[in-house]
């Protein structure tokens, strides 16, 4: 989890100091700093809250994104970042970087599926974000809402209580 460096770099972005982010998120200055600082984690309702108040999604906030796609810390002379400095490329770089950008899609695609598991994971517990969620919906979508909710509780699938994690072995 890139929390910290996230939340300070993001707030930084929108030039806001900690003590106006505190007041937009309706948190304590010691809580943000906290986060800030990696001594505290967010419990999901405050990250939620956090997140509406810089104007980002969750997500962005949890995780560097770049290092997730690329599973990697980026090289900083590779040709991707010699590419966003806006540096010269060698015709072999181009050729890799023109490679490597046809995966993208792909790439993408399977980690923002991931962001969305662990997220999902660590939220599924939370009655105020799934409250969150379903206050975003319309009359017509929380009538939908319930009706989903009420067909997954007729399902053993998704009744039958969850089994206790075990360690791999």
């Amino acid at each position: 989890m890139d929390l910290p460096v996230n939340l300070k770099r993001i707030r930084r972005e929108k030039h806001l100091t900690q003590a106006q982010l505190a007041e937009l998120a309706g948190v304590s200055l010691m809580t943000i700093r906290r986060y800030e600082g990696g001594n505290q984690q967010p419990r999901a309702g405050q990250l939620l809250k956090i997140a509406d108040a810089l104007g980002v999604y969750i997500d962005e906030l949890l995780y560097d994104t770049k290092t997730i796609i690329f599973n990697s810390t980026p090289d900083p002379n590779s040709a991707w970042e010699k590419a966003e400095r806006g540096e010269p490329l060698t015709p072999e770089e181009v050729k890799k970087l023109n490679e490597y950008v046809k995966g993208l899609p792909d790439q993408l695609g399977e980690a923002v599926g991931r962001l969305r598991d662990t997220l999902l994971d660590s939220l599924a517990g939370d009655d105020k974000y799934m409250r969150h969620l379903y206050w975003k919906l319309n009359h017509t979508g929380r009538k939908e809402a319930i009706k989903r909710t009420d067909e997954l509780t007729k399902l053993t699938e998704y009744t039958t209580p969850d089994e206790p994690d075990t360690p791999d072995e």
